[in-house]
């Protein structure tokens, strides 16, 4: 409720006006798959980071108890607070940080945001398997921030690329695959990676570090392949 207040502290950007008809053209056709092929990287980044935070939501709670012997009370306290303020930041200032980097380079800058914090996310994943519970921790909400960055710019990248027109169906296509991808997939990917991987003697500490890190690198592959290609593209259009 306190984030949501200061949600109306953010001043509403002017609309962007256009001619349907023209709108209506351009999401038919070959033009129209193209548009829809440009966003579908950006999907999958979302839907990874998505796929992560169900996991370490779902996870990192288990984790202290077991590991650390915390009071499941203690524990809940604790986590809740920190990713209040945590994800909340991170989301705010990733808009902040896309409404910026869209003035300068558009969607591509905005991608690059994702591709920076996804290579941080890939040694910050160790933290989550410290010995040392404060380190442990608060690597929970430092994760949370920097993935909420991720959500934020690439959900504002994917509204750059389609038309006005078709805004609520690209958000409800990323929606449908953070639910089908992140709260399916993430939370048994880290009983898979414990129980095929380390072992379940090793706990729960090193399936959830290899969880993120392992996704946050591809994350940072897919956000590097796209970012090459596009300026390979404006290359040849600029010949």
């Amino acid at each position: 409720l306190l984030w949501a207040l200061v949600i109306l502290l953010i001043r509403e950007p002017p609309r962007r006006q256009s001619d349907s008809t023209a709108e209506a053209g351009a999401t038919s056709g070959r033009l129209g798959k193209a548009i829809w092929l440009r966003a579908a990287p950006i999907y999958l980044v979302v839907a990874m980071a998505s796929l992560v935070d169900n996991a370490v939501g779902a996870w990192s709670p288990s984790l202290f108890i077991r590991s650390f012997a915390k009071d499941p009370a203690q524990v809940g306290m604790q986590l809740g607070l920190l990713l209040t303020a945590g994800f909340g930041a991170g989301v705010l200032i990733g808009g902040w940080l896309a409404d910026r980097a869209g003035v300068r380079g558009g969607w591509s800058a905005k991608l690059g945001i994702c591709l920076a914090c996804g290579l941080l996310l890939v040694p910050e994943s160790l933290l989550i398997n410290a010995s040392e519970f404060a380190v442990a921790l608060y690597s929970i909400p430092l994760y949370f921030a920097l993935s909420g960055a991720v959500t934020a710019c690439g959900f504002s990248a994917i509204l750059d690329i389609v038309p006005n027109t078709r805004r609520g169906l690209a958000m409800a296509v990323s929606f449908f695959l953070n639910v089908a991808l992140g709260g399916g997939l993430g939370p048994p990917a880290v009983t898979f990676a414990s129980q095929h991987v380390f072992g379940e003697a090793a706990g729960l500490g090193p399936a959830i570090a290899l969880t993120v890190g392992g996704c946050y690198a591809l994350v940072a592959l897919i956000c590097t392949f796209t970012l090459l290609s596009q300026r390979r593209r404006n290359h040849l259009v600029a010949i």
